[in-house]
């Protein structure tokens, strides 16, 4: 937020966190996460910091104990123009949202995170929250479960809460769907569904008639499935590379059995096999990892119909 030079750091870190009762830990996670502060350093490399970012960390306690979130704290802060010119680097909005949710789901917090939620959708179509808020910030929470920072318990509560607003909006919208058919489902022995749910709900804001499925099909009923469903695209999800080798299989069968079908995946199953390698079999079904690869691998097929 701040990038002041060193001769004007006062305070070393453990000064800071007797002054205001914050673990250094915390106040070290609070820059890299956020940008609080750029304290600068002394010659033996220890953070120094100033006056000025002294009363920044005093406030923002103030606000979290008022009942703000870190990130809600931040944010506020950071839209005052005094900041911005004392050379604080501007969070964008869709960043600002992120971090609050983020935030709220670390905490349990579904009425602050519903509220976040309503504000994207007062400034955002639904569409740019679903790319820009909700895909990113997933993988942000994926990153931050492995790394051991956010608990399962909390990506659980997080997760699920997207996938109440994904649910409640792209699959209640009514109307014509003007572009093909698809069915989504998750390769056989797979659960892990939420990133398959957001590629269903765009392509449903997108026009296309999507039937989700979802996980649960065995392998033996897919080709039923399928059949009774007609679609013209047919999208896995796969996380497991025993759960890729399934749907690159079904590829194969699928050029004699379905020719007018096209089969894409996501997932990390996927993308482990197919690698860099464009010449890997996986290589043509793999969707990509982000919403805007996932629209141009869409678009290339498209123009073959």
């Amino acid at each position: 937020m701040l990038g002041l030079p060193i001769k004007e750091g006062k305070y070393n870190i453990k000064a800071v966190s007797k002054l205001l009762g914050i673990q250094p830990g915390t106040l070290r996670a609070w820059e890299r996460r956020y940008g609080v502060v750029s304290p600068g350093r002394s010659e033996s490399g220890h953070r120094l910091y100033s006056e000025s970012q002294l009363e920044i960390l005093r406030e923002i306690m103030t606000m979290i104990e008022q009942g703000f979130t870190v990130g809600q704290a931040v944010a506020q802060i950071g839209q005052r123009p005094t900041l911005q010119s004392m050379g604080k680097r501007p969070f964008s909005q869709l960043e600002e949202f992120r971090n609050a949710l983020f935030d709220g789901f670390l905490e349990f917090d579904e009425v602050n995170a519903h509220r976040t939620i309503d504000a994207c959708l007062s400034q955002f179509t639904f569409e740019t929250v679903l790319s820009d808020i909700f895909h990113p910030l997933l993988t942000e929470m994926e990153g931050s479960f492995v790394k051991g920072s956010m608990n399962h318990a909390c990506f659980l509560f997080g997760s699920g809460l997207i996938r109440s607003r994904i649910e409640n909006t792209a699959f209640a919208a009514s109307g014509k769907r003007f572009l093909p058919r698809v069915v989504l489902l998750c390769a056989p022995g797979e659960q892990k569904d939420i990133w398959l749910l957001l590629l269903a709900g765009l392509l449903r804001l997108k026009g296309f008639d999507a039937i989700y499925l979802g996980p649960g099909i065995a392998e033996g009923e897919i080709d039923g499935v399928i059949k009774k469903v007609n679609p013209r695209f047919a999208f896995f999800s796969c996380m497991t590379e025993s759960g890729a080798d399934i749907i690159k299989g079904l590829s194969y069968s699928w050029k004699r059995v379905f020719p007018e079908i096209r089969i894409g995946a996501i997932g990390a199953g996927l993308r482990i096999a197919s690698g860099e390698n464009t010449d890997s079999p996986s290589f043509p079904l793999y969707l990509g990892d982000t919403p805007a690869e996932w629209e141009q691998w869409l678009n290339k097929w498209m123009d073959t119909i």
